[in-house]
């Protein structure tokens, strides 16, 4: 699926734009949403950069959607050996959230 097609255009050099949290925000609810660990997992297994990105979402308005573009990260710079892989995933997903809030 999704996974494997982003890891093969990532291995190759290319580039993917992910939409981590997985849906839209329903009224009420505080943004971003917790994110996908898809996101995490295919960073830890290609080795790539992620760049994070948040959008204000006024894409509907009159308004202007502000668009913010954050330093690149390397999520495999974050795995702690005492850590278990699927800690490591969600420890990483929680992480990529955090930085694209800050």
């Amino acid at each position: 699926g999704f996974m494997q097609v982003a890891a093969e255009i990532l291995n190759q050099g290319g580039v993917v734009c992910v939409f981590p949290e997985g849906s839209l925000p329903q009224k009420g609810e505080s943004t971003p949403l917790p994110f996908s660990p898809s996101v995490a997992l295919t960073a830890l297994q290609t080795g790539c950069e992620v760049i994070p990105v948040y959008s204000d979402g006024n894409y509907f308005g009159k308004g202007r959607n502000h668009v913010m573009i954050g330093a690149p990260l390397r999520p495999c710079t974050w795995i702690r050996p005492d850590e278990s892989y699927s800690d490591t995933i969600r420890t990483v997903s929680d992480r990529l959230r955090e930085e694209v809030i800050r």
